[in-house]
């Protein structure tokens, strides 16, 4: 696949919030970055064009179950945003709404580069 076809089909995975809720939703097939089984803990990364990542991180989380009164684990995904060259820092968790935004900027940055090819 070109590159121009490439930048086409995330065009199409990121056109819409619906999509790029979706799209993040599916972090899972990004491929693990790091996984630590012991603690459940596994970190998928995403690299956008521009070489930002976006990280997931899959982890279990005791929340308040105030139906049942009780504590209970379940699973949570934290979204983290790395720009190029720099570590990784738990200080740089950033929404799902601002997941979606580095997606949706991404894809504008996209179709500029392909309207300048094409002229």
């Amino acid at each position: 696949m070109n590159s121009n076809e490439k930048s086409k089909e995330l065009i199409s995975a990121w056109v819409n919030d619906k999509k790029r809720a979706s799209y993040l939703g599916a972090y899972k097939d990004w491929g693990v970055w790091i996984e630590v089984p012991e603690l459940k803990l596994a970190y998928f990364k995403y690299t956008l064009p521009d070489k930002t990542d976006i990280i997931a991180m899959d982890h279990m989380h005791r929340g308040y179950d105030s139906k049942n009164q009780k504590y209970k684990w379940e699973k949570t995904v934290t979204y983290y945003e790395r720009k190029k060259g720099d570590p990784f820092s738990p200080d740089s968790r950033i929404s799902e709404g601002a997941a979606k935004d580095l997606l949706k900027n991404a894809k504008m940055k996209l179709i500029q580069d392909l309207k300048e090819k094409n002229q």
